[in-house]
């Protein structure tokens, strides 16, 4: 059996996401206030999609028309998701430029314009600094 987060074998400590029932390393939890008590869930994750260019309208039918998928980020909210997307977080040395390059993108930093995915499959539109506009399923 493996951990529903990381995919590695299950060994102790194991706790189970209150949310989906499935076990978990703790590690790989974090705790949220659900019906009254603190519970563990899964640590969430998301994918971030650069937006081809800033004038760039998402497609939430066909993702990839507009965006590039260029991370898979685990964080606690959309908010602290963005902060790791930032080019001095992730790429303080220019580590990111080939793979920008390579995406056809011209931004390192997540900003206006740009999505992320949260691992329902539902989009959320960065709006402005941390706001974001929820855009539904989306299909890559």
């Amino acid at each position: 059996m493996t951990c529903h987060v990381c995919l590695t074998p299950l060994t102790s400590p194991i706790t189970t996401d209150v949310e989906t029932n499935h076990r978990i390393h703790e590690h790989c939890a974090i705790e949220r206030f659900i019906g009254g008590r603190w519970a563990p869930i899964a640590i969430p994750y998301f994918t971030a999609w650069y937006a081809l260019y800033p004038e760039a309208k998402a497609n939430a039918h066909s993702l990839s028309t507009t965006h590039r998928r260029v991370a898979s980020i685990r964080a606690p909210s959309q908010a602290a998701a963005f902060h790791l997307m930032q080019g001095e977080v992730w790429s303080p040395n220019g580590e990111a430029r080939d793979l920008i390059s390579s995406l056809g993108l011209s931004h390192t930093s997540m900003s206006v314009g740009d999505i992320l995915v949260d691992r329902h499959g539902y989009g959320h539109l960065v709006a402005s600094g941390f706001d974001f506009d929820f855009i539904g399923k989306v299909t890559p």
